[in-house]
């Protein structure tokens, strides 16, 4: 996946663990806002450290969009996706915290915003000790 790929995927991801593994979860107020801020705060630093713009990330970073992408996702993917998203981000879930704390880590040593990273890391480790 790509740069631009990734920083938008993975606040998402997060927020729908955060939110219960579900697409209506994920729209509701608090995960949805951390997505699209995590979004734009990852997209920033993965794409400063890269060298590149972040080209259209902005307009996937606004809780409308996420909502509308939410709600066309199940309509267009030939199965399940809430519980492909499910199962496939659960057994990787090390990689949705590693890569929380690696563009934590490059934004705190670039001196770029960090705080909407670091509330979703928080809040994803919150919920993952509750289901444990």
């Amino acid at each position: 996946m790509g740069t631009r790929g990734g920083a938008v995927l993975m606040p998402i991801i997060a927020a729908m663990e955060i939110g219960g593994w579900t697409f209506a979860g994920l729209r509701e107020t608090e995960p949805i806002q951390m997505a699209a801020d995590g979004i734009r705060q990852a997209s920033a630093i993965a794409c400063k450290k890269a060298g590149i713009s972040t080209g259209p990330v902005g307009l996937v970073a606004r809780p409308m969009v996420i909502a509308g992408l939410t709600r066309l996702a199940p309509r267009v993917t030939p199965f399940d996706i809430e519980t492909f998203f499910k199962i496939h981000f659960t057994k990787v879930g090390d990689q949705t915290l590693l890569g929380l704390t690696e563009w934590i880590a490059e934004g705190h040593r670039t001196g770029q915003p960090i705080d909407a990273l670091a509330s979703l890391k928080e809040a994803l480790i919150r919920t993952r000790g509750q289901a444990t």
